[in-house]
């Protein structure tokens, strides 16, 4: 398939509007005119992704995670950025990301369907017309009452991986869920909020307003840090915890 029609797909499974402002989703590098036989997809284009992916002769590179977000003002093999286009182009290998636009499109909803959320919707809009609304996260009820750490065991389960970081009382009871696949920096003030990637000043935030989290310990890019250790002088309320 030639690479403009391959995008004319993606475009309309994962809309660009449906991308934040500040992202930079679509075709990062490469002819739109290439012969698309062969299809390497991964989270980041790191440089081992980009030369796993020129070992195995992919013709395109899909991403979760955009290779450029900011502008820049040279492409040479002196820099990461510049190293990694020059590898791409090369040989002759297109690179194409789908961010905030397939976050909106698919992640929040397939993550609230395996979470079987009753009567899930959109918890921030970021896209309405007269027709539908879209956006990041999803909000709705659990299949049944658990507490926050039979929660949290819920959800390590669900997903598949291999453990859960929660903050908050590991006996609240929780009823409605707010879940939001990625960074979920601005997450609303539910009863409880599940993030991808949640560092350890915004966890304490939502558990000052009363709102317990809980984050899953998915494999993330280098744009993604981890919560470190527990502050000393924090209640054990507010403390850490890990499942698994």
């Amino acid at each position: 398939m030639i690479l403009r029609d391959l995008i004319a797909q993606l475009d309309e499974f994962c809309p660009p509007s449906f991308a934040e402002s500040w992202d930079n989703p679509g075709l990062q590098a490469g002819r739109t005119d290439k012969d698309v036989k062969t299809v390497y997809i991964a989270l980041d284009a790191t440089s081992d992704v980009i030369e796993d992916a020129i070992r195995v002769g992919a013709d395109l590179l899909l991403t979760h995670h955009p290779l450029l977000f900011k502008g820049i003002q040279h492409v040479t093999d002196t820099d990461y950025i510049g190293k990694r286009i020059v590898r791409l182009l090369t040989n002759d290998m297109a690179c194409f990301a789908m961010h905030t636009n397939f976050d909106v499109s698919a992640m929040a909803a397939e993550a609230a369907e395996k979470l079987r959320l009753i009567e899930p919707d959109v918890l921030e809009v970021t896209y309405q017309d007269s027709i539908s609304h879209e956006g990041l996260g999803r909000i709705g009820e659990l299949p049944e009452h658990m507490t926050l750490q039979e929660c949290a065991v819920y959800v390590k389960e669900t997903f598949g991986i291999p453990h859960v970081r929660y903050f908050g009382d590991p006996e609240t009871p929780i009823v409605v869920t707010a879940i939001m696949p990625g960074s979920g920096k601005d997450g609303e003030g539910n009863r409880g909020d599940r993030c991808g990637t949640l560092w350890h000043r915004e966890a304490l935030y939502p558990l000052h307003e009363g709102v317990p989290a809980a984050r899953d310990s998915l494999p993330s890019g280098g744009d993604c840090k981890r919560a470190g250790a527990v502050q000393r002088g924090v209640t054990a309320a507010h403390r850490e915890y890990r499942i698994g």
